[in-house]
């Protein structure tokens, strides 16, 4: 169920982050706009998956809070 649950996530997300570059990109200013719109999406993806996502094999919290605990004890 957590699998099915995890690609559900991802394939949103994926979704969303198309749709914010089709959002952001003006069909007439195809050039460096869009090519910005792009990397300004995947820039936001990278922090959700790094930092917000909520990963089950760790407890349901986002990595950075599992490797932050890790250090604390270390």
């Amino acid at each position: 169920m957590g699998q099915v649950h995890a690609l559900r996530v991802h394939l949103q997300t994926m979704d969303n982050r198309t749709q914010k570059i089709h959002d952001r990109s003006n069909p007439s200013n195809a050039g460096t706009e869009h090519s910005e719109a792009v990397e300004f999406a995947t820039l936001e993806w990278i922090d959700w998956f790094n930092n917000r996502r909520l990963l089950e094999p760790i407890g349901n919290i986002p990595p950075v809070e599992a490797e932050e605990a890790y250090y604390a004890q270390l």
